[in-house]
Parts: structure tokens; sequence; C-alpha cells
């Protein structure tokens, strides 16, 4: 997957379908001592659902839709009574773990003054309603993708809709309505294929929070259940031979094994990725800027410098695309290119702190260490305090021997960050510039130790015994280093620089 948080997406689909079903088996037992333990499994679940993503908000009211659409018989009043008070216990206990797990999730009021600037269609800014607009025109689109996925697309590039009266949302509006209308005629018919409707509607409505991103395909790990549950009950009902409904469905398995094979090609390698999210949101600065960042990966440098360049002309109020033409020139070690994209960047925005320690550090390159200070006490000023800009100004007055103020600057970070792998490393080099070799080895030891998972400390570690000549000490730290971040450029370039 290209984003983590799609494997989140995933897990919560099955554990919250999981907690559905235990829900479900619990109920058929019908004693509550025969169906306690489904109904811990069923809590279980849920928590898990909502410890991998907060998308599962939504499962208290399926629950309580489970236990109204399919155990109504009023003859067991009683019995439906005592499980509709589990269903509201663990709603309430639900969203109290909520609270707790994610501490802003139920800041609901923020929802009717938020204005996001939307990351799904450069230059767009969300409000309440025009996001819930959008969000008529993403719930179609989610349909379609589920009935014909072709083409699917990594990274959107989807204008917000502006009003109800666009001829769009009209006709959206219109099949929507007709889908909830097909839900309620079904409900005596096929209850199941009128609840497989409500599941769709039930999970989507986790989006109707305000976000930058209006769509992600990933969405539909636990919407699209509904509408295959709609879909195959719906087929079992219409196709009365066995065999032929049973040939059907290995049918479209198949032809879905085949279009899965065919959509690996595109997930084999990053370029692949980004040149066919490409051909699909060719106007988009962040799909430009990964595509350069693939290019860059691969070692070509014009087709990079290319498409960073077009996406910070796609965005021109946008730092981000800047930043990461301005970190491209740097990587290459032409900071006189790379000066001014950063100083546009932090006009655009000054708390943008990429930029600002950047910036400082090719001021420090070229030798104006005052400039260089300047430049990220003045990010550090409007970003607050952030450990890695001050390491950096510590390394700034290191190369103007003022050990002093760079130690004042790493007790800072101590005192806010123990264990911080930025003020650890500064301090290797500032023993290093000192001739305290072994002091400096000793801090490196310490930066790996206190932070295993980070590939920075083992890259420091690695090229600080590659220029002492341990070449076997070096190899197995960058190897290390490319093993945890391969997408780090200065791991990257130091791994393919030394033909580990």
């Amino acid at each position: 997957v290209a984003y983590i948080t799609q494997r989140f997406s995933s897990l919560m689909a099955l554990f919250y379908t999981l907690s559905v079903c235990f829900y479900i088996q619990a109920r058929l037992k019908g004693q509550w001592r025969l169906a306690l333990p489904s109904l811990l499994l069923c809590l279980l679940m849920g928590l898990l659902a909502i410890m991998s993503k907060e998308e599962a908000i939504s499962l208290p009211l399926m629950i309580f839709t489970v236990e109204l659409f399919f155990f109504s018989d009023s003859k067991a009043f009683f019995v439906r009574a005592s499980f509709l008070r589990f269903a509201v216990g663990f709603f309430i206990f639900f969203l109290v773990f909520l609270k707790l797990w994610h501490s802003n999730v139920l800041n609901f009021w923020r929802i009717f003054v938020v204005r996001i600037p939307s990351e799904s269609h450069d230059g767009d800014i969300l409000t309440l309603w025009t996001y819930l607009l959008t969000q008529i025109k993403v719930l179609v689109t989610f349909l379609r993708l589920t009935l014909w996925p072709f083409p699917q697309n990594l990274d959107y590039d989807y204008p917000m809709a502006h009003s109800i009266v666009e001829t769009g949302i009209l006709l959206r509006c219109v099949l929507i309505g007709l889908v909830g209308f097909a839900a309620i005629r079904l409900r005596k018919i096929l209850p199941a294929a009128s609840f497989g409707i409500l599941w769709f509607f039930i999970t989507f409505s986790a989006n109707l929070v305000p976000r930058a991103n209006v769509i992600w395909e990933h969405k539909l790990y636990l919407m699209s259940f509904g509408i295959f549950l709609f879909l195959i009950v719906l087929l079992n009902h219409s196709i009365r031979s066995f065999r032929i409904f049973a040939l059907f469905c290995a049918w479209v398995i198949l032809l879905s094994a085949i279009a899965t094979t065919e959509r690996l090609q595109v997930w084999k390698n990053s370029l692949s990725l980004w040149q066919n999210t490409s051909v699909q949101s060719p106007n988009k600065a962040r799909v430009s800027s990964n595509l350069a960042r693939a290019y860059e990966i691969q070692g070509d440098f014009d087709k990079a410098e290319t498409y960073y360049k077009q996406g910070a002309s796609l965005a021109p109020l946008n730092p981000s695309p800047l930043v990461s033409l301005g970190n491209f020139y740097f990587n290459l070690g032409d900071c006189v290119k790379a000066i001014p994209v950063y100083e546009k960047a932090i006009k655009f925005n000054t708390k943008n702190y990429i930029a600002s320690l950047y910036l400082g550090e090719c001021y420090g390159i070229n030798g104006n260490y005052a400039k260089a200070i300047s430049v990220i006490t003045n990010g550090l000023y409007e970003t607050g305090f952030n450990p890695q800009l001050v390491a950096w100004r510590a390394g700034m007055y290191i190369k103007m021997q003022q050990y002093n103020k760079a130690m004042e600057d790493f007790s800072l970070i101590f005192k806010k960050h123990p264990g911080d792998v930025n003020a650890f490393i500064g301090l290797a080099d500032m023993y290093q510039s000192q001739g305290y070799y072994f002091k400096a080895s000793s801090f490196l030891d310490q930066a790996v130790e206190a932070n295993p998972n980070d590939e920075r400390a083992y890259l420091t570690r690695g090229m600080y015994e590659y220029y002492r000549n341990n070449k076997v000490k070096a190899k197995e730290d960058i190897t290390k280093a490319f093993a945890i971040n391969p997408e780090n450029p200065n791991v990257y370039y130091a791994f393919k620089k030394l033909k580990f």
C-alpha cells in the first residue's frame, strides 16, 4: 500500500464486521447466559476496530440497526429490551473510549466553523456546507467504484461542490434517493439485501466529518461489504438454480482476480504507481511532486526536476510543492537554486519548519552562519519549539566554534525530548569537530540505542565509521538504515553511492 492508513482501514473493516457478526451470533442464542461470550467478543472486536481507525464510530449505530432490523419480534419483547440495553451501554462505552483514544474526534463544535484547505483539489477551501455537498458526489463515486472499479485512482483531483442546485449534485441526490427507496421496498421482501444498502450508508456516515482529503478509495474496504451483500442476496433470489448461481459467482471471482493482477502491475513500484496516478490526476500538485520523487529515486534527475517544478506551478500558493523542489536542489548540493525556493515557501507559510531548517542549512553551507542562525531562530519563533530546528541551530554554533551556545541548545532539547536523535547526532558532530572521536562514537551509539527504528541514527553512525575506514561496520549500519526507510534521500544516496 502507498499509505499506512490503508492498512489501518483494512484492519478496522475486519474488526468492525466481526463485531457485528458476534452481535448477531449472540442475538440468535437468545438467552443472556449463552450469549455473553459472543457479546464480550462483540465488544472486544469493536474496541479493536476503533483503535485501528476512528471511522468505526458508526459501529454502535450499526448494532442498533441490526437489532431493530432483524430482531423486532414483539413476542420477544423482554429479550429484545435486554439486548437493546446492551446496545445502549455499548454505545456509551464506545463513545467514552473513542474520546479517550482519539481525543479530538468528538470536538463536534469545530465542524461548524471549520475552513480547511482541500488536499483533494488545489485551491479549494472547504466549509462544512461545501464539504457535505461534495460528499454527495463522493457517495455516488463510491457506488460506481463498488459496481465497476475502473479506473482506480490513488490520489483523486476532486473539486468541491459549491451549491446544491448544481446539475451534477441534483442528479446524484435523485440517484441516492432511488437507492434509499429500493432499501425501503426490499425491507419486507429481502431484508438482508435491504440491510446491505443500509450498511453502505451507515458506514459512509463517518465520512461526514470534514477533513482535508474528501475521497480515498480505501474507505470502500468497509462500505463495499454492504453492496456485495445486497448483490449476493439479490442474485441468489433471482437465480433459482444453485448451479448457475455458483457458476456466475465463480466467473465474477475469476474476472476480479484478473483485474487485481492487472492492477498489481501498476503497484509494482513507486514510479509505475505515480505515473498511473498522474494520468488520472494530471493537474494535481501532490501527484506531480510524488512522481518527481519517484523519478529522483530512480536517478532520473531531469524528469524529477520537471515534475517538481510542475507541482510548484500547479499550486503556487501551497508551500509544500515548493519545499519538495527546494529539497531536491538541496540533495543535489545546489544551494544557489534551493535558497530562493525555500524563501518563497516561507513567504507563503512562515510556520513551515522544514523550509526554515533547510534554508538555514543552505546559508550555513555557504559559510553565512549568522544568517543561518537568524533564519532558524525565526523559524522557531514562528513554529514553536522544534527539536530538529534547535539541533540544526546548535550545528551552526558548532561551525562557529561557539560550543557553549551549542551545549545550551542540546540541553534544551534533552530537557523537553529526552533521547532525541537530533541532539545525539549534534553532540557527536561537536565532539568529532574537536577531535574527541571516542566521545563522538559514544553519542552515536546512544542515538541508535535510544532510537532503534530511526534510520538517521544508523546512517550517521554508518557514515562516521565509513570515514574512519571501518567499512564492515559502515555497511552494517547503512544497510540497516536503508531497510528502515529506503525513501529517505540521504539514506538512498549513501546506500547507492557507497555501493552497499
